[in-house]
């Protein structure tokens, strides 16, 4: 998360929705995907496309995906690769 915040200064999560099944099992999906700025503010848009969102913080992400009776919201935020990095001639 360091490296990611250091080069842009954002962090890049989901929001996944929890919700119960009728057999009494739960599940859960992702929502959303978007982008939290050092100042605070979150761009969000839905999987679907048709919402996009530009709020005053990740929490009120998570309550936007929440507002159904049954469903709860959480974000998960994206770590980068621990992967090994090299230029691309190295590779040829």
């Amino acid at each position: 998360m360091r490296r990611s915040r250091a080069a842009g200064g954002h962090r890049c999560g989901r929001c996944v929705q929890e919700f119960a099944l009728d057999d009494g099992w739960r599940d859960a999906e992702v929502a959303a995907w978007g982008t939290a700025y050092e100042d605070g503010r979150v761009d969000v848009t839905s999987v679907d496309g048709l919402r996009r969102l530009s709020l005053a913080s990740p929490a009120r992400a998570t309550w936007y995906f929440a507002r159904r009776d049954g469903v709860t919201a959480r974000l998960v935020w994206l770590t980068p690769s621990r992967a090994a990095t090299f230029d691309p001639a190295e590779a040829a």
